[in-house]
């Protein structure tokens, strides 16, 4: 097969000629001058634009450098101050399992003597098997505020915040904590309060409020507290050792993570005697607003031990106040601390909460409250316990004291209400 050209030389057209063919794609010799003005401004402004980001990155980079700086400097103080702190805690540790208060003392800074004062009177021996310091953050003024978590001999975990000052001398000792230490203050209303408290709290307000109104309504049918028309106002406080109440419309309770809260940030049983012991006591004065500090501290130790509800026969106080002759009748006792003021030793405190125990149980769960109404509506000098039974119960003294003292040996000689009036 093949193919056959037709084609002959001469059939071309007369006017075509190579040097006159069109070309397809022109090109002008020479580009519009827009286009040229466009595309140098543009080349102009990259320049511009990278000198501009070559002049910022300069202070940008300079201040990365000083943030970065700082913050490893911050990184190497914290943990410098770590090991400081944890050296003292380890050192007080030792203090309180030697049971040495003179040590102990060495290691509490001296600039707020009513903080030192309180925390030497609260010095227990042998304290928990181990403290570790797990975090500080230190501030411009000498003071680092640390979690710290101790362990007790079964395993058990507490965590709290301990706030350390640094002394002219260089040595980190144990502060009293301020309420910035925990964050800035906040406000919630509950159905019966109005709660301040800080941040640092937050997680635990949940919980804190549950207990906080069972503890209300439960003392508040006790104690005979009358419904009020406004919130109580129930703050957390920051100080370690709450005061006595001064208002019967002011609860005042330590913070949660001052206290110490459990490895899994709960609320801890001796934080529950806390809330209820606090409560008690301002309830307690609304009731009876002449009632001596004393009496009302009473009032807060019978309350608190009602959390546990331990027989009295497991009352290692009180079983060890009767062992050793410390022992006043009930009648002396309630006169000491209810008209004197003064409580002469833990065994008259023992004392006094167990007879109210013993008295709600047999005489009805309002008969502190009738105690308390009674006080109240008596002359200073007819506040002797036996008249205030007689009338608030209606039973005589020595009766009572005779089945108290028999209840205290575990033995139950009448049945729970047999003494009602």
């Amino acid at each position: 097969m093949s193919v056959q050209f037709d084609w002959q030389e001469g059939n071309e057209h007369p006017s075509a000629a190579w040097s006159d063919a069109t070309d397809p794609l022109p090109f002008p010799s020479e580009p519009p001058r827009t286009i040229v003005s466009q595309a140098a401004g543009s080349r102009r402004r990259l320049r511009l634009s990278r000198r501009w980001l070559a002049l910022l990155a300069f202070p940008l980079l300079g201040v990365v450098i000083v943030v970065g700086v700082f913050l490893w400097q911050t990184r190497q103080g914290n943990s410098a101050a770590q090991r400081d702190i944890d050296a003292v805690a380890q050192q007080a540790l030792a203090a309180q399992q030697a049971a040495d208060r003179d040590a102990f003392a060495a290691l509490l800074d001296t600039s707020d003597r009513a903080w030192r004062e309180a925390t030497l009177a609260a010095f227990t021996a042998p304290g928990p098997a181990t403290v570790q310091v797990v975090s500080v953050a230190l501030d411009a003024t000498n003071r680092a505020v640390a979690e710290i978590q101790q362990t007790a001999a079964d395993g058990s975990s507490l965590r709290q915040i301990a706030v350390y000052r640094r002394g002219d001398d260089g040595q980190w000792r144990l502060a009293a904590p301020l309420a910035d230490d925990f964050g800035p203050a906040e406000q919630i209303d509950t159905p019966n309060f109005r709660l301040t408290y800080r941040t640092q709290d937050k997680d635990t307000l949940r919980e804190l409020i549950n207990l906080a109104e069972g503890a209300y309504v439960t003392l508040r049918g006790d104690l005979r507290s009358p419904a009020g028309t406004r919130l109580y106002d129930l703050r957390l406080i920051y100080e370690q050792y709450p005061a006595l109440p001064t208002s019967d419309r002011i609860i005042a309770i330590p913070s949660p993570w001052l206290a110490g809260v459990t490895a899994a940030g709960r609320l801890t049983p001796a934080y529950e005697e806390i809330v209820y012991r606090q409560m008690a006591m301002t309830l307690a004065q609304g009731v009876a607003p002449s009632s001596s500090p004393a009496l009302l501290t009473v009032i807060g130790d019978w309350a608190a031990a009602s959390v546990q509800a331990l027989p009295p026969t497991a009352d290692e106080r009180l079983q060890a106040a009767r062992q050793d002759n410390r022992w006043l009748s009930l009648e002396v006792a309630w006169h000491e601390v209810a008209d004197h003021n003064t409580i002469s030793s833990d065994a008259t405190i023992a004392q006094l909460r167990s007879m109210l125990t013993f008295l709600q149980i047999y005489a009805g769960s309002d008969a502190v409250g009738r105690l308390l109404q009674t006080l109240e509506s008596q002359p200073p000098r007819a506040r002797e316990l036996g008249l205030l039974l007689d009338q608030a119960v209606g039973v005589n003294l020595a009766a009572f004291e005779h089945a108290w003292l028999a209840w205290l040996s575990g033995v139950d000689p009448i049945q729970p209400g047999a003494l009602s009036g």
